[in-house]
């Protein structure tokens, strides 16, 4: 039976369901820059992430030696998250929430 104005019948919907399994990241490090939500952050540490954020200071963010430095010194990280979203905002209005806090 399909409910009314619902995308999918009522009786294929299931309850909520984690997607990804408890302690999949635990002994990964993640590097995070650009401004990660801090949702995101502690979703990554709920996963058993070691959660590194990138200090972008001027320097770091000038200097290749100095960002070699500090992506050595917490080595091996196993992924980088860069939130771009701010840098390349869409001139498009209907996207615009999706910019936002």
């Amino acid at each position: 039976m399909k409910a009314q104005g619902a995308i999918v019948p009522t009786d294929m919907v299931s309850r909520k369901m984690p997607v990804l399994k408890p302690k999949l990241l635990v002994g990964r490090a993640i590097a995070l820059a650009g401004g990660v939500p801090e949702v995101a952050k502690r979703a990554l540490a709920t996963l058993g992430a070691r959660v590194e954020s990138v200090p972008l200071d001027e320097l770091l963010g000038r200097d290749e030696n100095r960002a070699g430095d500090w992506a050595r010194g917490r080595a091996p990280l196993a992924a980088v998250v860069f939130d771009a979203g701010r840098t390349y905002p869409s001139p498009d209005p209907a996207f615009q929430p999706l910019y936002s806090n």
